[in-house]
């Protein structure tokens, strides 16, 4: 779907961080921990691995509009949203992650604006990237090495922080509202995913290596 290039560095900084102790969030640790292939879902089209697909929301970003004469409109939220999707490749034997899309604002469509200003990709913030890929290797860990656990999801109390956190939030101007999934979404069920197994077969374990790829499904120099 896309995302802003100046974003680009940063997570792939992000995600080839290096180990940290035991039980670090990076995906060197990741790799440490032994588990089941077999757990992650399949596409029945292909009976590959299917593209699950994961948002990280409540992250702190800046967009900048140029149709402005000479002074470009800047203005920060903390309602950004940035999706990714992963997989476990069952042909390949690994794992891999891609930035699906970052989900878009505009300026304020204002009745003083003549025309409709084009959405605009965010710019993160330092240090965004990084949690986005602690959110989603805790996410892995929890799901797909360890045992399964019901609580998924952010808590209420993260819910209404973000709701109340930005008062002066236009609905009409940010893509997640508009497609009904701000400040959190859920994920809808798609048909084509078949669940992986609930949990490790002892004799199937491995230690998965995951690769981070770009749009085009190439892998990222790291």
């Amino acid at each position: 779907m896309g995302h802003n290039p100046q974003n680009s560095g940063d997570y792939i900084a992000a995600f080839r961080e290096k180990p940290r102790g035991t039980n670090g969030h990076t995906f060197a640790n990741l790799y440490s921990i032994p588990t089941d292939p077999d757990r992650f879902p399949t596409d029945v089209r292909n009976f590959n691995g299917f593209w699950q697909p994961y948002a990280v929301f409540g992250l702190w970003g800046k967009f900048q509009c140029d149709l402005h004469g000479e002074d470009a409109c800047v203005w920060t939220s903390r309602q950004v949203q940035v999706e990714l999707k992963y997989r476990y490749n069952f042909v390949e034997h690994r794992g891999e992650v891609k930035i699906f899309r970052e989900l878009r604002q505009r300026c304020s469509q204002l009745e003083r604006h003549e025309n409709i200003h084009p959405w605009q990709f965010p710019i993160l913030e330092k240090g965004q990237a990084g949690w986005i890929m602690k959110h989603l290797i805790f996410m892995l860990k929890k799901r797909y090495y360890v045992k399964r656990n019901s609580k998924s999801g952010p808590s209420s109390r993260r819910v209404d922080r973000l709701v109340n956190g930005e008062l002066d939030h236009k609905v009409d101007d940010c893509e997640a509202c508009l497609l009904k999934r701000c400040p959190w979404s859920m994920v809808d069920v798609d048909p084509n995913k078949m669940n992986g197994k609930e949990e490790n077969n002892e004799e199937n374990l491995k230690n998965i290596a995951w690769v981070f790829i770009d749009e085009n499904e190439h892998i990222y120099n790291m």
